[in-house]
């Protein structure tokens, strides 16, 4: 049978320290397989190589620059080969804390990281969805066999780069609207769930900046009285010290709506008990910061309180 051949192509699937997976955009063109899709990084073996460990490291080479640590076999997948048999490819996999926007790539589109739970969002085929599922599925049942009821399920969060923030973005602020409707959420281009807020303009007061935010990203109108500023949270991003002041708004205008030019759209009302998971981590730590108890899982940052009536 096609699909009891020895594999003769290899694929790596490699995650970073933070949990996400690098992903390879290929051309959107006839002729290739899965045109226009995100795939893992890899190719077919060449008589030079001297096993497919060696095929995956020479396509990374020759691909992107890419040099990847120890890497192991994961699995076997089965995909379809051009003239629609089974094609066996060799998962293997290993960790990599690189910066694929600084590798060289010579084939396909970008390289790109990507948090689990981005993936159901991105075209690409089942086969790879699914082995990248069984590396993130647990190794072992929780200690009682099953997840405790009573216990709440932990939102995740993810950055959107691992670049550094550019020098002006290392203040910002973080918007935290909460209507009837719940809590004011868009969607960042590349992904992530964050809410309004932004980089502060030179000389520019905290609570302008919350108004001047609000109205870009939204269209909805506020006034600086109307701001209250919870606190300020200091964390690092890829070596950079990062500036976050979470702001609540108490009253405003108009209804929230996709603005011409602006990276963030999509402007839904979230239960703060039913909020989504891939929250942008600033974001992710203003939430957090209004209210202590919700379940949302990111990295640490320094807290500094503000009393009501501070700091504008």
């Amino acid at each position: 049978m096609t699909a009891d051949r020895p594999p003769a192509n290899a694929s790596a699937l490699l995650h970073n320290s933070r949990g996400e997976y690098l992903l390879h955009l290929r051309d959107d063109i006839p002729g290739i397989r899965e045109p226009g899709a995100w795939s893992l990084p890899g190719g077919g073996r060449e008589p030079g190589d001297r096993d497919l460990e060696d095929t995956v490291r020479r396509e990374l080479r020759e691909e992107a620059a890419l040099e990847p640590g120890p890497l192991e076999p994961f699995a076997v997948v089965h995909t379809t080969d051009d003239d629609g048999s089974a094609l066996p490819v060799q998962i293997f996999t290993g960790q990599w804390d690189g910066d694929p926007g600084a590798l060289p790539l010579t084939e396909g589109v970008m390289l790109r990281w990507f948090a689990p739970e981005i993936l159901p969002r991105l075209r690409m085929s089942p086969v790879t969805r699914d082995v990248i599922r069984r590396h993130t599925a647990p190794t072992a049942p929780a200690p009682d066999g099953a997840a405790r009821p009573d216990t709440p399920r932990t939102i995740t969060s993810a950055p959107r780069t691992g670049r550094p923030p550019v020098p002006h973005a290392t203040l910002g602020v973080g918007i935290i609207l909460h209507g009837p409707d719940g809590v004011l959420l868009g969607r960042h281009r590349r992904g992530t769930v964050e809410l309004p807020g932004g980089a502060v303009e030179p000389g520019e007061p905290l609570t302008r900046t919350v108004v001047r935010k609000l109205a870009e990203e939204t269209g909805l109108t506020a006034h600086e009285d109307g701001v209250q500023l919870l606190g300020l949270l200091l964390d690092t991003a890829a070596g950079t010290t990062r500036a976050t002041v979470a702001a609540l708004v108490t009253s405003w205008d108009g209804e929230p709506a996709d603005q011409p030019g602006e990276t963030v759209g999509d402007w839904r009302w979230h239960r703060p008990d039913a909020l989504p998971d891939g929250l942008f981590v600033p974001s992710a730590q203003c939430l957090t910061l209004w209210r202590p108890g919700l379940p949302i899982g990111h990295p640490p940052a320094h807290r500094y309180p503000l009393r009501p009536g501070r700091g504008r």
